[in-house]
């Protein structure tokens, strides 16, 4: 929730509720019972204002919210720069406002930013949010966190919204851990959340792990609002290093507005590189939008790892690349649920046509050289990644160095599922759904040849089938 102007503040920066004017240096910034609902104000409508903090802020309220809030109106740049560490802890003062925050909000062609060197850390017994908001023409948010992002609470999350041709740039360089204690009907937790409405543009890049703990948590939710068919478009791309892990929802994209919307008005990039595991649903989509969905490792999920609404434009639109799908109980890989009846059903056709499967190939350490044929590559945000739908019939290539033969050769990471010879060199098998394919094989170096004792006898050799040894032939 983007916080509105704190009556009594003035323009600047403002710190427990005294003024410092618009650009502010301090060593450090500790803070006990904070006097005003913000304990740090940072808002620049006259002029633009920074506050360095040198080293850390820590607020620690026993009565109190924990408040930072950053702010910038009418073209102007707002910003937060702390060298190493942020931690709020927070008692909400009432339900209008959360116990902990860190909140951004530019509006009107202004920029608001916030840069840490170190960890972020939010905790209170009411909401403990990061919360990132940009409104109309043009507006931007900038946010950099070197380290790792707690939030716990009775709920909590990451948040980034945009309307209206806004924009917001998030990196963070460690991983967000989202946890939080409250009821499941009050409770809204997520690691992160990007939210567009009336256009906007969204980029993360998250190099750790987003966790959702908690009462039916999402790991990552991405939602696009629209009023009228004939919007400005907007689009949405996240990247994760290190995979998500959620008590609920591992990925949930979802949009509400007009039926039938254009496919153009929106566009969905995740990309995440691990595993995607939910103890619901590990990718649910509720949005006929384009969406790309990479997935460099193992999809899973309790009731089901693809979770489809009814409607057959839902999917449709939906590129899905994953190395692996884990399938339910039931021996469902993807399904449709039908909210009027409640009816979920296995949706075969999709896992069929519609996920395209991650090769990969482990190279050897001597020998040669392994390629692939029967492949393609598909390429997202600069990355390339060589894939192959269900029921296609791939081939592995050696390509071995002078003195080595490839022997044998593997789809599976366990080296259990052999690969069908075909020729020499040269192995193929046919993509399972689900997929898990992992190519590899033994390059074997050829015995060297042994030496005549004999100079006048002349000698040469055969190769034996598997060349475990050599035999003489005269």
């Amino acid at each position: 929730m983007a916080l509105l102007p704190v009556a009594g503040l003035a323009d600047g920066v403002t710190i427990n509720g005294k003024n410092l004017e618009y650009d502010v240096t301090e060593e450090s910034v500790e803070i006990k019972d904070a006097k005003e609902v913000a304990a740090i104000l940072i808002e620049s409508s006259e002029k633009d204002s920074l506050l360095t903090i040198k080293k850390f802020i820590s607020v620690i309220n026993e009565t109190l919210n924990a408040v930072i809030s950053v702010k910038s109106y009418s073209g102007h740049t707002s910003t937060l720069d702390v060298g190493e560490d942020i931690t709020l802890q927070g008692i909400p003062e009432n339900t209008s406002y959360p116990g902990a925050e860190v909140s951004l909000y530019a509006v009107n062609k202004s920029t608001a930013a916030l840069h840490v060197g170190g960890n972020v850390s939010l905790e209170s017994l009411g909401d403990s949010k990061i919360d990132v908001a940009t409104e109309y023409q043009g507006s931007n948010a900038d946010v950099a966190i070197d380290g790792d992002v707690s939030l716990k609470g009775s709920s909590a999350g990451f948040g980034v919204s945009t309307s209206e041709d806004g924009s917001a740039i998030v990196k963070v360089n460690g991983s967000i851990t989202s946890q939080s204690e409250g009821p499941d009907e009050f409770n809204n937790t997520f690691a992160f959340k990007a939210y567009t409405k009336q256009g906007g543009t969204i980029k993360a890049i998250i190099q750790g792990a987003l966790k959702a703990i908690g009462v039916h948590p999402v790991g990552m939710e991405i939602s696009h609002i629209f009023n009228t068919p004939d919007e400005p478009a907007a689009s949405v791309s996240v990247e994760i290093g290190e995979g998500i892990i959620s008590d609920g929802d591992g990925i949930h994209i979802l949009s509400d507005g007009p039926e039938d919307p254009d496919p153009s008005l929106a566009e969905n990039t995740v990309i995440v590189k691990g595993d995607v595991t939910a103890k619901d649903r590990g990718l649910y989509l509720t949005t006929p939008f384009p969406s790309t969905v990479v997935i460099d490792g193992t999809l899973s999920g309790g009731t089901a790892a693809v979770f489809l609404d009814k409607n057959e434009a839902v999917g449709d639109n939906l590129t899905l690349v994953v190395w692996k799908i884990e399938p339910n109980k039931d021996g469902a890989y993807a399904v449709r649920y039908d909210y009027w009846t409640k009816e979920m059903v296995r949706d075969t056709g999709f896992e069929q046509n519609n996920p395209l499967y991650i090769i990969r190939v482990v190279q050897p350490e001597t020998g040669g050289t392994l390629y692939t044929e029967g492949t393609r590559t598909f390429e997202v945000n600069g990355k390339e990644f060589e894939v192959a739908l269900a029921g296609d019939k791939i081939y592995l290539v050696g390509n071995p160095e002078e003195g080595y033969k490839m022997l044998t050769a593997f789809w599976d990471p366990e080296l259990t599922q052999e690969m069908t010879a075909d020729g020499e060199n040269r192995f193929y098998m046919v993509v399972p759904v689900g997929g898990g394919v992992t190519l590899s094989a033994f390059l074997q170096q050829r015995p060297s040849k042994p030496q005549s004792v004999r100079p006048d006898y002349h000698v040469t050799y055969k190769e034996v089938e598997n060349f475990d040894t050599w035999i003489p032939v005269e």
